[in-house]
């Protein structure tokens, strides 16, 4: 249901129920990829804020939905939004 309203979204849907998708599509993307990674809830608290596998999450994140730095940094336990922007620029230079 998520995915048919993120594509078939338009003029007719509110800016709250097409945030409110994309948040829930994050969300399972998220889980679905931590959970391919071994990532669970305590392995995010445990790891460092700049670990590979969380930037990997991460850039999915980025590159699939419309979710903010904050809230990508909040769910994978990255500190702050501009430090995982200055880590996720720093990635694509090299």
């Amino acid at each position: 249901m998520l995915a048919s309203l993120r594509e078939q979204a338009g003029a007719h849907h509110g800016g709250g129920e097409l945030r409110e998708s994309e948040a829930a599509w994050a969300g399972q993307l998220a889980a679905r990829e931590r959970k391919r990674l071994g990532l669970t809830e305590a392995e995010l608290k445990r790891r460092r804020k700049g670990d590979a596998k969380k930037l990997q999450v991460a850039r999915l994140l980025r590159r699939e939905t419309t979710m903010s730095l904050n809230w990508i940094a909040q769910r994978l336990k990255m500190g702050a939004a501009g430090s995982l922007a200055n880590r996720l620029r720093r990635e694509e230079r090299n």
